[in-house]
């Protein structure tokens, strides 16, 4: 019986050359990456896969386009510049919001860890948090924003029908975090 190797099959993880080139023509051309692979296919290239792909497409983005990641402090100075209360009943603004840079306290690694919460609502919003009896919070499992979670506060009448409050934006999922959204319920309540 022979042995069993893998003695003759090269292993390349790496992009070559001509195969970024062909992904930048093919990003240029706002094709997704399951697309591009099947271009590359036609063009005789096989020793590609989607996820390198995926990954190339993540750099040349960042490359292009700059970042998509908001600091601490840009998405403090965001909350302030929308916190003013509009005129309209239906514009959005920040009821409220929490930005702690982490200094006084470490996570078990031993960084330090930023807390960030806001929450935003409409005036008309609001007033249907005023007439509700019941109020129901809860995290959005399948909608998260820059790794933090969505959390929603909300009433449903006797036809099931749903009503929002507003939108939470919030670094954890603790009992603080729903604190705060019933707090920004009730500041929104009184400064709405």
């Amino acid at each position: 019986m022979e042995s069993h190797n893998h003695n003759n099959l090269q292993k390349n993880n790496r992009l070559s050359f001509e195969m970024k080139e062909e992904i930048k023509i093919q990003f240029d051309l706002n094709l997704k990456a399951k697309n591009i692979l099947d271009k590359l296919r036609e063009k005789g290239i096989v020793s590609v896969n989607k996820v390198q792909i995926s990954n190339y497409l993540v750099k040349l983005r960042q490359r292009k386009y700059g970042s998509t990641k908001i600091s601490l402090g840009e998405l403090e100075k965001w909350c302030i510049d929308h916190s003013k209360i509009p005129v309209s009943d239906d514009k959005a603004f920040v009821v409220s919001y929490f930005a702690d840079y982490g200094h006084d306290y470490d996570d078990e690694d031993g960084g330090n860890v930023s807390k960030f919460r806001s929450h935003v609502s409409t005036k008309r919003l609001l007033k249907i948090a005023l007439k509700s009896k019941t109020i129901h919070a809860d995290a959005t499992y399948k909608l998260v924003w820059e790794g933090m979670s969505i959390l929603i506060a909300e009433t449903c009448d006797m036809d099931r029908h749903f009503y929002p409050f507003g939108i939470s934006v919030c670094s954890s999922e603790t009992t603080e975090d729903f604190i705060f959204i019933f707090q920004s319920l009730v500041a929104g309540l009184k400064n709405g």
